[in-house]
């Protein structure tokens, strides 16, 4: 909103601040089905890649001169890596849509709460009162369960397999093969690291954001409220 039309909004008037709030909240709404719509674009885009790696591993592993052996060994580690990095990439590119969707449904949810107390009546309920008793939960009502829960199963076991079972079995063949020495174990061990660190790293933010992110979001949003008010 531009500095003219804030300064010609009197403070005073409830059918302006309702006015004003009901913009606020469209805005933020429209940006919500925007973040949905990214969110849904990387998921299809992580599915391509997955489904793409996948078939490159197969075709590899069953080509004689490509299949895993002494010769050829570096090749397969930077595959895993490369795997393991893009796959990883691509789910926090998800994470980060998911992340702006839950603080905007916060934002929606507050102001959906402040339009209601000038009226003095409950209007619009929406993220306020309906979303957040049926997102969240894994079983919103008996005998109902919630898709995106259910949904999210077959992506994670997706993810555990190209970044964790697959990198683990390359780099144990390959450490099964050497012989001697100890630079090429000692890159083995850090890459399987890696791997195991990547995967514990991305559940962390994943159920941070999923399941920790929005009751701060909201306190954030409270007390910069309150200090609007006490402003004025």
């Amino acid at each position: 909103m531009r500095d003219e039309e804030l300064r010609e909004i009197d403070w005073s008037s409830k059918k302006d601040l309702t006015d004003l709030l009901m913009r606020e909240y469209t805005q933020f709404r429209q940006e919500i089905n925007l973040h949905i719509g990214y969110m849904k674009n990387h998921v299809r885009n992580s599915q391509i890649f997955i489904t793409s790696a996948l078939t490159i591993v197969y075709y590899l592993s069953t080509t004689k001169d490509y299949a895993l052996s002494e010769q050829n060994q570096y090749l397969w580690i930077a595959i895993s890596l490369t795997t393991t990095t893009i796959t990883y990439y691509l789910l926090y590119d998800i994470i980060e849509s998911f992340f702006s969707v839950q603080v905007l449904s916060e934002l929606t949810s507050s102001i959906e709460s402040q339009i209601n107390s000038i009226i003095g009546t409950k209007v619009i309920i929406y993220e306020s009162s309906i979303a957040q008793k049926l997102w969240p939960h894994v079983m919103p009502f008996n005998g109902v369960l919630q898709p995106n829960w259910v949904m999210g199963f077959y992506p994670s076991i997706s993810i555990f397999a190209i970044t964790i079972v697959f990198p683990l079995f390359i780099y144990y063949s390959i450490w099964k093969m050497t012989n001697s020495g100890w630079v090429l174990p000692s890159i083995l061990l850090l890459c399987g690291l890696y791997s195991v660190i990547s995967i514990l790293v991305a559940s962390y933010v994943y159920i941070g954001t999923l399941r920790r992110l929005r009751h701060p979001v909201r306190h954030l949003i409270d007390e910069a409220w309150k200090e609007s008010q006490q402003q004025k």
